[in-house]
């Protein structure tokens, strides 16, 4: 892994790969990781990706190798986009396809509605916009659960509601380990905000292409929330695919995977056409 620091006392771990021919000019897509994960979450995508495209994969703060802020830090999907600003500044990366998973999937989208000019095209799998409507992912209770009784107790019984009744007992291992590692301040802090977002006033000014990707049996969110939030897209497309658990893009990595590359392809090719007169 690498490190770039974006501020003072603010390292965020980032991975880098690109298998393109080396001949040849590719875009770049950022992948954003869930509340509770790091970017080893992603490890499953790089294949799909990396081929035709430059892959990074980011730590966010708080989160796997990247530092863990102060008790001061306000913590918000808009304060985490930022971050994604001043690391790409860092990089001397313009612009980017992003991905994000569940929370990342609002990080995602608020980078797009604060940066329009620094994104190609957007997707959030698995994302809740707006927990009001779409009933609560990290209810306060949950969070006083895990200080009683610990995380390794919560993370084991709500595994298979994460991952889906498909799901086999090691990959449920592995996500547990990966977990577990997080460190919990950052993960109440996370939760806390997540637990209170409403992002629909951003969704109209993220005017590059933008994907919701969802599931049937999702047990978090109807899927007229889904609609509404795509309504309120000016380039919004929603997929809705048919396995259940509500955690697709780490359940089910290679379909998500084509799913989004199928959608980034169509991004460019809308990009690549000229334009009126």
């Amino acid at each position: 892994m690498r490190a770039i620091e974006i501020e003072p006392n603010c390292r965020l771990f980032y991975e880098d790969d690109c298998f393109a021919n080396p001949w040849e000019s590719v875009e770049t897509v950022l992948l954003i990781h869930g509340g509770c994960e790091s970017s080893a979450a992603w490890f499953a995508w790089v294949p799909h990706l990396a081929r035709k495209f430059r892959v990074i994969r980011i730590d966010l703060r708080g989160h796997g190798g990247s530092s863990i802020p102060s008790e001061k830090y306000q913590w918000s999907p808009s304060s985490l986009a930022r971050d994604v600003g001043l690391f790409l500044d860092r990089l001397g990366i313009r612009e980017v396809h992003v991905v994000g998973a569940k929370i990342g999937g609002m990080v995602a989208f608020a980078f797009a509605a604060q940066y329009p000019d620094r994104v190609r095209s957007v997707c959030a799998i698995g994302t809740p916009l707006h927990m009001e409507r779409a009933g609560s992912m990290l209810p306060k209770s949950t969070i006083s659960e895990w200080v009683t009784v610990g995380m390794d107790q919560y993370v084991r019984e709500n595994m298979q509601n994460r991952l889906g009744s498909q799901a086999p007992v090691a990959q449920k291992e592995w996500w547990e380990m990966l977990m577990l590692q997080c460190d919990q301040r950052s993960l109440i802090a996370v939760a806390a905000f997540a637990d209170i977002v409403d992002m629909r006033d951003m969704l109209p000014k993220i005017t590059s292409p933008a994907l919701l990707l969802t599931n049937e049996n999702n047990n978090l969110v109807s899927h007229e929330a889904f609609e509404e939030w795509r309504s309120k897209l000016p380039n919004g497309e929603l997929v809705i695919m048919p396995v259940d658990g509500f955690h697709i893009a780490a359940s089910h990595p290679d379909e998500c995977a084509e799913i989004v590359m199928r959608f980034i392809r169509n991004a460019q090719a809308r990009a690549a056409e000229p334009g009126p007169g």
